[in-house]
C-alpha cells in the first residue's frame, strides 16, 4: 500500500517532470516551468527525510524524476499479472495473455 508521503512524493516529482515539457514552449516556457518546478523542489524537501532527499538527488541525475521517487521511497513495482488484471476488469480488450499461456504449460509465474 502506498502511504501518503509516497503520493505527495511522486506528485511533486511527477510535477518536476512535467516541466520538462513547459520549458518546450518557445519564449515563455522557462518563465512558466521555473517557479513550479522551485516550488516541486521546496515540497519535495519537506516531505523527504535528509537520507531520502540524498538518495533522491543522487538517482535524479540518471533517471526521470519520478522513477526516481519511486525508486527513493521503495515502491514496489506492480506485477505483470496485476497489472493485466486490471486492465481486464476495466474492459479493455487485450489478447490472452502470454503469462497464462506459460502457467498452464507449468511456468511458475508469480
Amino acid at each position: 500500500m502506498v502511504t501518503a508521503k509516497q503520493w505527495r512524493a511522486l506528485y511533486y516529482a511527477a510535477m518536476r517532470d512535467s516541466t520538462d515539457f513547459l520549458e518546450m514552449i518557445p519564449g515563455i516556457g522557462d518563465l512558466i516551468a521555473d517557479p513550479i518546478e522551485d516550488m516541486a523542489i521546496r515540497e519535495i524537501q519537506r516531505t523527504l527525510s535528509p537520507e531520502e532527499l540524498e538518495e533522491y538527488l543522487e538517482t535524479s541525475k540518471i533517471l526521470p524524476e519520478i522513477l526516481s521517487m519511486a525508486k527513493t521511497v521503495k515502491i514496489p513495482p506492480p506485477s505483470p499479472l496485476a497489472v493485466e488484471k486490471a486492465l481486464r476488469e476495466k474492459g479493455w480488450a487485450i489478447p490472452p495473455s502470454p503469462l497464462e499461456v506459460l502457467r498452464k504449460k507449468g511456468w511458475a509465474i508469480p
